[in-house]
């Protein structure tokens, strides 16, 4: 070969493709580099991926794909009347097969899809041309789609879940449907006081002299076609990824929450050639994607929404902010200004249609970077944006006029979240926000796990000081069990590249391994062995496996073996990893666990019993045998994060092996005695609506899946949640799952009913 062929970026599926060198034969794209593996034209049929040394491709485990998001979106579409075109945007026009079908017969099937080969490197003003035999208009009100909306027809997503769409312009000429860009050119920046002044501008997110409708905004799109030439349905919808030119990097973003404030930190890796990043927030209205910009830095890859505030405070004593995470903000109007007539979950499946997301863009002031779309529910949906006024005032109707003490004050502190529903943390009394007034004192009352709070008046006469601090030992004393899971950050990559040898295969190990999909099985094998360095180049992209993030964050939540992961970050294919103990620590971490397992499984499992038998048996072991740590809790939320020294509260030794945890070290220990007894058992991860975060299992009984809370059967009220459906938890039960316990396509096959 003359010229190196270019390869695609991350993220197009692992198959056969055309040779990008100019052969008439096909070349293996493994899902982020071209391989050696070439298959002659004419041959009888290109090889299977396992043929391949090395490759991966093909099906999930179970044989499926995640289904696109077919939500009504109302796309603009510019149909023709009378053969007289009207909106075509100008730019190379990409044509068709005979068959009208893009991506012609080189399709790899995978799942439900059929995927064609990636189109790289095109022109951003690019314009896609099919040929339809049927009038657009016409079949839209066949099918009862909505006006302007022709997702039944064509879509474009910007991941490879398929559920972030790109506005896109469609128009029809007679025989012929062309799909173009419809992306804007600015943004605009968020309302805080981090921008004070700057509200009206209109940062720049393309190239100067670029104008707008052109792609570019993100790293890699997702063209669907879903009918053929003649307007019939296909029989699978052919999906056919596409990059755009681009001078800077996608920088690669990791999230993290300040446990102690509940402001988000977002963290990634430089891009070469970048002077400044901009943090932005983006959601869809139905026609185009609107850009917020949320923060920026001039070089630095770090930023926190501790600046994204809005603060009314100055010059008074109150140690809290009126609005925290600003900018990030998924809602028009709150559960707590529709007097809560949705739950939270109702609130958070609602705002999935807004597809909300976040990313960061790199610039040199010229050039601007494509971002990387990250779900923002999923990221920051949870976490505090302002006090909820409504049911602030009916937790404590009397703050203004006073109380006579803290006694009769309820310890709780209501907040709306940046999903739109109304939650509730430990509400404790501030003894640095204290104002005396001729007839009253104010005493400042704070959300922990929040930087927001607020006045409350109290009748003078009273000791302020014992008044706080024995409401204080009350709030923590009433506060609901629950603690959440390990955040996992950004590893320092650039300091361990070449220092460690990729691990290229999954560590054979005796160990239990929990995963719902070939890229979870291969990094939680590679976890529980302490790897450092991780091949996953074979996996990252590959049809129906997750995304990285995903994979990574399953393989720690749902295997109590994996322990002491601290952190990670991908290059070039490599994922890197720290630990927060050595591997002689860790191992003899999961030997003690998993041996107690045994233990307990072998004294209280008997022969005969069923599942439900089975499940109650070592309910009551753990409810018998572990207390709940709060001192861990109150280190956690000390510090901000689980100190070092209490980290075994999070994990299965705590409980099985230590008798103390929180409501992680509960479910965990809980999955490993489910294993070891033959049940199938996942951890969940969510959050409790009257507050905090908080981890529970689900257990299948003969074939059902339903919930078990360890931590909360841990009570005098004994095992009120114990193998229920997922609406029986309800009043301070009431709660939310997040995205972060299991490959966000297969948390559906979990419900509890």
């Amino acid at each position: 070969m003359d010229e190196q062929p270019t390869p695609p970026t991350p993220e197009i599926p692992a198959a056969w493709y055309p040779d990008p060198s100019g052969g008439a034969g096909q070349r293996w794209w493994d899902g982020t580099k071209w391989t050696e593996h070439v298959h002659p034209a004419g041959a009888d049929a290109a090889p299977n991926a396992a043929s391949v040394a090395g490759a991966t491709g093909g099906e999930a485990a179970d044989g499926t794909a995640p289904a696109p998001k077919r939500s009504r979106r109302g796309l603009v579409i510019g149909l023709i009347a009378g053969g007289t075109a009207v909106l075509l945007v100008a730019g190379t026009v990409i044509g068709l097969n005979v068959a009208g079908v893009f991506g012609g017969d080189d399709l790899t099937t995978v799942g439900g899809y059929d995927y064609a080969a990636p189109m790289l490197d095109l022109e951003r003003d690019h314009e896609f041309e099919f040929r339809a035999a049927y009038d657009l208009e016409a079949k839209a009100s066949e099918v009862g789609a909505e006006e302007f909306d022709t997702d039944f027809a064509f879509e474009v997503f910007t991941d490879a879940a398929l559920s972030k769409h790109a506005p896109i312009m469609v128009n029809q000429w007679n025989d012929t449907v062309t799909i173009s860009a419809q992306e804007d050119a600015e943004a605009r920046y968020a309302d805080s006081d981090a921008f004070e002044g700057r509200e009206a501008e209109s940062p720049r997110i393309r190239d100067v002299g670029e104008a707008y409708g052109a792609w570019g905004l993100n790293a890699t799109y997702y063209l669907v076609q879903h009918l053929d030439e003649q307007g019939a349905e296909l029989d699978r919808p052919r999906v056919t990824p596409f990059t755009v030119q681009h001078e800077l990097e996608a920088p690669t973003v990791t999230f993290a929450t300040d446990g102690g404030t509940g402001n988000l930190s977002v963290a990634w890796q430089a891009v070469e050639g970048a002077s400044s990043y901009l943090v932005v927030a983006s959601s869809t209205n139905g026609n185009t994607r609107e850009i917020s910009v949320v923060g920026e830095t001039d070089g630095e890859t770090t930023w926190s929404t501790t600046d994204a505030v809005f603060d009314m405070n100055e010059g008074s004593k109150a140690t809290w902010a009126i609005e925290q995470n600003v900018g990030l903000q998924l809602f028009d109007r709150s559960a707590d200004e529709l007097e809560n007539d949705a739950t939270a979950y109702q609130m958070a499946e609602l705002l999935r249609s807004a597809e909300f997301d976040l990313g960061v863009i790199a610039t040199d002031g010229t050039s601007y970077s494509p971002y990387i779309s990250y779900d923002g529910l999923s990221v920051a949906g949870d976490l505090p944006f302002t006090r909820a006024e409504g049911a602030t005032d009916e937790l404590y109707p009397d703050r203004i006029v006073g109380v006579a003490n803290l006694q009769s004050v309820p310890t709780k502190f209501a907040f709306t979240s940046l999903d739109g529903a109304t939650r509730q943390s430990v509400a404790y009394a501030d003894p640095a926000a204290v104002v005396e007034y001729p007839d009253y004192s104010a005493v400042g009352i704070r959300g922990k796990g929040t930087d927001l709070g607020m006045w409350l008046n109290l009748e003078r006469g009273v000791d302020v000081a014992a008044e706080i601090a024995a409401f204080n030992a009350r709030a923590e004393a009433e506060a609901p069990t629950t603690g959440g899971g390990v955040e996992l950050v950004s590893a320092p990559v650039d300091e361990m590249i070449d220092q460690f040898e990729p691990s290229t295969t999954a560590p054979a190990t005796d160990l239990p391994v929990v995963a719902s999909n070939d890229f979870t099985r291969y990094l939680a094998a590679n976890l529980i062995d302490r790897q450092q360095a991780i091949d996953v180049s074979a996996y990252v992209g590959a049809p129906g496996m997750p995304s990285l993030d995903d994979a990574i964050q399953e393989a720690t939540e749902q295997n109590p073996y994996v322990v002491g992961v601290d952190g990670y970050g991908a290059s070039d294919g490599i994922l890197y990893v720290t630990y927060t103990a050595s591997a002689d620590d860790l191992a003899a971490n999961r030997d003690a666990t998993y041996a107690k397992a045994q233990e307990v499984v072998a004294e209280v499992i008997t022969d005969g019993m069923g599942d439900a038998e089975k499940v109650t048996a070592l309910n009551d072991w753990i409810t018998a045998n572990a207390e709940y740590d709060y001192e861990a809790l109150a280190a956690k939320e000390a510090l901000g994060s689980v100190p070092d020294a209490e980290a075994a509260a999070w994990q299965a030794s705590g409980a099985l092996v230590d008798g103390s945890a929180v409501c992680a070290g509960y479910a965990y220990a809980f999955e490993a005695l489910a294993l070891e007894a033959g049940l199938d058992a996942v951890v969940v991860t969510g959050d409790v609506t009257a507050g905090g975060r908080h981890a529970w299992n689900k257990v299948s009984i003969d074939g059902r899946w339903l919930a078990v809370d360890t931590t909360w059967n841990d009570d005098e009220a004994a095992n009120q949640y114990l193998m229920i459906t997922d609406a029986e938890f309800t009043g301070p039960a009431e709660r939310t799952e997040d995205i972060f316990w299991m490959q966000d396509s297969r948390i559906g096959d979990y419900a509890a009913k």
